[in-house]
């Protein structure tokens, strides 16, 4: 079965805000939810709204899951441990070592890098694995918009293609 948000091609589960709710192929709500036209765009959005936390001051995974999602104390810690040790282990580091929660991300690429992992703690193996998702997330990436890039220092594409080998997304 899948969930709701995915078919609404809300991949991180973003909600209404008056505030900031005016994404690129953005159609309308479902139960509070944004719904989008593609996956990517869903996927795109999640990413802008990460950069938006992190010039408002919520640059660490900590202070990102905090603000992301509600639930009981140990229902976030739970998340947060879950995001260190999945985005730790993007740095080749071990599961004992994680990463550390409260640390600084300070470059879009791991900002882009825990928003996969918060898509894969809420969907989970089938759908991290999925060629659909994961073309729509490196898209996404690598279609943010200039604001969200210039905030980190990047340019324009060239300047994120140019490290990156994924020629499926060139097509």
């Amino acid at each position: 079965m899948v969930n709701s948000n995915l078919k609404n091609n809300n991949p991180l589960n973003i909600r209404y805000s008056p505030r900031i709710s005016d994404y690129p192929g953005q159609t309308g709500t479902n139960k509070g939810y944004l719904t989008f036209v593609t996956l990517e765009l869903g996927f795109r959005a999640g990413i802008e709204l990460l950069c938006y936390y992190q010039r408002r001051g919520y640059d660490t995974i900590r202070k990102i899951i905090e603000q992301w999602i509600t639930g009981t104390e140990k229902e976030i810690d739970a998340f947060i441990e879950y995001i260190c040790h999945d985005f730790g282990s993007y740095y080749d580091l071990t599961l004992d070592d994680g990463f550390d929660p409260d640390e600084r991300i300070v470059d879009f690429d791991d900002l882009a890098e825990v928003a996969w992992s918060m898509f894969k703690r809420e969907y989970g193996e089938e759908f991290q694995h999925s060629p659909e998702c994961r073309k729509a997330y490196f898209s996404a990436k690598y279609s943010a918009s200039p604001d969200s890039l210039k905030y980190f220092g990047i340019t324009g594409p060239d300047t994120i293609m140019k490290s990156y080998n994924y020629p499926y997304l060139r097509k």
